[in-house]
C-alpha cells in the first residue's frame, strides 16, 4: 500500500467520447452464459507483489498506470506475474500526452480510446492488447461478466472531491453538487478486478480500493473489456466463451478507418488536379473550409464503417476543387 497522502493523487482521464464504430460486449453474450457468471470475483488474490503508483502520484498518467496494473493482474492469474516498471508506463504517457519529463510541461489528461489504441499498436513495455469492446456500465450483469470473463475491466470514473477521506468510496447524502458533483475532482482511470453483492474493487493510486455500487452508478462513465493473451488461455475466457467472432469484428472495425482514409486520400488528389472554379459568390475563405468539411465528412464516414464512403468521396473531391481555387488554404482543407 502506498504511504503517500491523498493530496498527491492526480486525475488524468478526459471526458468519455462515444465512438459510433464501437461494438458492445452485450451483443455477444447469451443469457445462458450470463447466468454462469459468479456472484463474487476477486482477481487480486494471486498478485504477489505490492501495487505500485506507476507515476500517478505526480503525473496525470492514470490511463497508462491502470493499463500497467491490468498487465500485472492478468499475468499473475494466467502465468507468471510481470512487474511493470514506471519507465514503461512513462514511455506510453509521453507518447500520448507529449509530456516533457525535463521541463514538466504537457502533463495532460489522456482520452481512453487514445490510450487503448496506443496499447494495442505499441504496447506497455512488451505487452500489447489484441482488441477491446465497450460495455454498458449501467447493466450490472454485463459489468460483472466483463470483470470475470476478461480478468478485470478498464474503467473511467468522473471522480467527485468527496472521495477523499473515505475508506470505501460511497455517495454522500444529498444532492450531487459542489464537491459531490461528478467530475469535481476530475476524470480517473482504474482497473476494476473484483466485485460482490455490495462492492466493486479497483486498483488505484498503488492500492486496492472498494467502492459501493451506488458510487459506481453515480460516477462511472466508461467501461471497456479487453482481449489479451496475457490473460486468456487457448483463446478462451474462464467460462469457455469463444472470442473468435468478437475479435474478428473488433479488428475489422479498427482497420476500417485506414482503408477509408486511403480511399479519401486518392479522392483528394483527383480533386486537387481538377481545374474548377469556386462556387459563384462564395468567399475565398469558405473554399478552404469546404475542403476541411470534405475531409471531416470522410473521416466520419470511416468511423461509421464506410457506409457513406461514396458520398463523402464526392465531398472530398468538391472540397478539393474549391481548395485548389483558394490556394494553399484550400489545398489543406481538401
Amino acid at each position: 500500500m502506498s504511504d503517500r497522502s491523498e493530496a498527491d493523487y492526480k486525475a488524468g482521464k478526459l471526458p468519455a467520447r462515444v465512438d459510433p464504430r464501437g461494438l458492445k460486449l452485450g451483443s455477444y453474450l447469451s443469457p445462458e452464459l450470463l447466468e454462469q457468471v459468479p456472484e463474487a470475483v476477486d482477481w487480486s488474490t494471486k498478485k504477489a507483489s505490492a501495487w505500485g503508483m506507476l507515476g500517478n502520484w505526480k503525473l496525470c498518467d492514470c490511463t497508462c498506470a491502470a493499463a500497467g496494473h491490468m498487465i500485472e493482474c492478468w499475468t499473475a492469474n494466467a502465468s507468471r506475474e510481470h512487474h511493470v516498471r514506471n519507465e514503461e508506463v512513462l514511455q506510453a504517457f509521453i507518447a500520448l500526452s507529449h509530456y516533457d519529463p525535463v521541463t514538466g510541461k504537457n502533463d495532460n489528461p489522456v482520452e481512453f480510446t487514445a490510450a487503448l489504441n496506443y496499447w494495442r499498436k505499441h504496447g506497455i513495455g512488451t505487452h500489447r492488447i489484441k482488441a477491446y469492446t465497450t460495455v454498458d456500465y449501467h447493466d450490472r450483469a454485463l459489468v460483472r461478466a466483463a470483470i470475470f470473463l476478461f480478468g478485470g475491466a478498464y474503467v473511467g470514473l468522473n471522480m467527485p472531491k468527496t472521495f477523499k477521506g473515505q475508506e470505501i468510496w460511497d455517495v454522500k447524502p444529498g444532492r450531487r453538487t459542489g464537491d459531490a458533483k461528478a467530475g469535481s475532482f476530475g476524470g480517473h482511470a482504474v482497473n476494476v478486478i473484483g466485485y460482490d453483492e455490495q462492492y466493486l474493487t479497483c486498483v488505484t493510486w498503488g492500492k486496492l480500493q472498494r467502492m459501493t455500487w451506488a458510487f459506481w452508478d453515480a460516477y462511472c462513465d466508461e467501461l471497456f473489456a479487453i482481449i489479451t493473451e496475457d490473460f486468456l488461455r487457448g483463446g478462451e475466457t474462464p467460462l469457455g466463451f469463444d472470442l473468435g467472432k468478437l475479435e474478428a469484428d473488433l479488428l475489422s472495425v479498427t482497420k476500417a478507418p485506414r482503408s477509408a482514409e486511403k480511399q479519401l486520400a486518392k479522392s483528394v488528389v483527383v480533386g486537387q488536379s481538377a481545374k474548377a472554379a469556386p462556387a459563384k459568390g462564395a468567399p475565398v475563405q469558405v473554399a478552404g473550409e469546404s475542403g476541411q468539411s470534405g475531409r471531416d465528412s470522410g473521416e466520419e464516414a470511416a468511423k461509421l464503417g464506410g457506409k457513406t464512403a461514396g458520398d463523402n468521396s464526392y465531398r472530398g473531391r468538391k472540397g478539393g476543387h474549391a481548395g485548389k481555387a483558394a490556394g494553399s488554404s484550400g489545398g489543406t482543407g481538401g
